[in-house]
């Protein structure tokens, strides 16, 4: 109880103090700012060597996340990305969460190796924003957020929260990228893939909004 009081007040600490922290647009890291990266939020982290200036940018907005033990990986999954914790760790003292990347054939939707790197920090953040909302959640949360998923009122008012989460955390141009480019731009994804995503997920219009409230 302690534990979650404690990561509640970090969270919110958090949220007040990077809405201001805003990054419009990263470039590329030199060799110098990665290791600077690694070396600060690396720790307890695995990810695939070609996402990982994505992941530790967007982790750098996450500085809450620092200790806790979190995976990137390819999966066969449903959308382009996902986040699960690890079910055995649910009863440990220290949680694992699995942050998949779709690697599916065939994929009707969007593969993230497609999706442009301003908007791949989006999508990543997003999952990061999850695993904040797992912490903060008992056991009995996580299975109450597990069985909710099956429902798309429910899912669509988590996801919403969750897109609300990642631009309090700065991610917000970032993911204003990623809903334009997963909702309008991609040649990749089906229409009724697209369809699905203005439906349960905040639309760039919404987004913006956030954003234009923050100034």
């Amino acid at each position: 109880m302690v534990r979650r009081i404690f990561l509640f007040l970090v969270v919110l600490f958090s949220t007040l103090t990077l809405w201001a922290q805003q990054t419009k647009y990263y470039d590329t890291l030199t060799h110098t700012e990665l290791e600077d990266l690694r070396i600060e939020y690396g720790k307890n982290k695995e990810y695939p060597q070609e996402y990982e200036q994505q992941f530790l940018l967007a982790l750098s907005h996450y500085p809450e996340l620092k200790d806790v033990v979190i995976e990137l990986k390819f999966s066969k999954e449903q959308t382009t990305m996902a986040c699960r914790p690890k079910i055995s760790s649910l009863f440990s003292g220290e949680r694992t969460y699995y942050i998949l990347i779709n690697n599916k054939d065939n994929f009707d939707g969007i593969l993230l190796e497609d999706v442009p790197f301003n908007a791949q920090i989006g999508v990543i953040g997003h999952e990061l924003a999850h695993v904040v909302d797992f912490e903060n959640k008992t056991l009995g949360g996580v299975v109450k957020t597990g069985l909710g998923y099956l429902k798309d009122n429910y899912k669509r008012k988590l996801e919403h929260k969750i897109d609300s989460m990642t631009a309090a955390h700065g991610l917000g141009w970032q993911l204003y990228e990623w809903a334009t480019y997963s909702m309008f731009e991609s040649p990749f994804a089906t229409q009724a893939y697209k369809d699905f995503k203005k439906r349960i997920y905040m639309t760039p219009e919404q987004i913006m909004e956030l954003l234009e409230s923050d100034v």
